[in-house]
């Protein structure tokens, strides 16, 4: 019980060089520490059998409590909050990482786990896309791990996401077809047929009389 609390105030004094202030003991910090903490006993022992399961390993864990936090507190309109509050505590996540609700409690954990750098931000922008995937196909979180191996792991979820940029790229610089003024009806008038007006004209001799014609009758 004493080293786990010592643990925790270790933790919990692990701010990153943006913020040198302590964190208060709020929901959310305490949250980020027993989070942390049991991410740090995974990676401590990645050859326990408890842990040998895709979904309770160290990045299978990760990537389920993250996932399942961040629907709950999007859920109950919470996100606003915590975005705050992790700003304050200088754990917020860098460029277009901020318009992705799954990279703030991943960057606020391993802001609690003290991890700087651009391996670090590289971390992050793949665990929130996979987890942006998951949650366009609502995938639940039990199935969260199984998910994201069946489609091809973090490399082929961030080929399908270029792609998909790509292609709304594209769709987006398209020339858009801007159509003229309707016309009103009856307004145009009507062109000959140009096999019609291409056909000869047959002339007869002037003074004669068609034959047989039911109109005319014979001199």
């Amino acid at each position: 019980m004493a080293s786990d609390k010592a643990l925790s105030m270790k933790i919990g004094t692990k701010i990153t060089k943006r913020s040198a202030a302590k964190p208060s003991r709020t929901p959310l910090v305490t949250l980020l520490e027993r989070l942390a903490r049991q991410i740090r006993r995974r990676e401590s022992s990645p050859g326990s059998k408890r842990f040998k399961m895709p979904a309770h390993c160290s990045a299978g864990y990760f990537r389920r409590q993250v996932y399942s936090h961040t629907k709950t507190l999007r859920a109950e309109c919470m996100m606003s909050a915590v975005k705050q509050e992790l700003t304050a505590l200088g754990f917020a996540p860098k460029g277009t990482l901020i318009n992705v609700d799954f990279a703030w409690l991943a960057a606020g954990i391993v802001g609690m786990l003290g991890q700087e750098g651009k391996s670090t931000t590289n971390r992050i922008r793949i665990i929130a896309r996979d987890l942006a995937y998951a949650d366009h196909y609502d995938v639940p979180v039990q199935f969260l791990i199984g998910f994201i191996h069946q489609e091809g792991g973090s490399k082929r979820i961030e080929q399908m996401h270029v792609a998909r940029n790509a292609v709304a790229r594209r769709k987006a610089s398209a020339r858009p077809i801007v159509k003229g003024p309707a016309r009103a009806v009856g307004t145009t008038p009507k062109r000959a047929s140009k096999r019609k007006a291409a056909r000869p004209v047959k002339l007869r001799p002037r003074g004669t009389i068609k034959r047989n014609h039911p109109n005319k009758r014979a001199r």
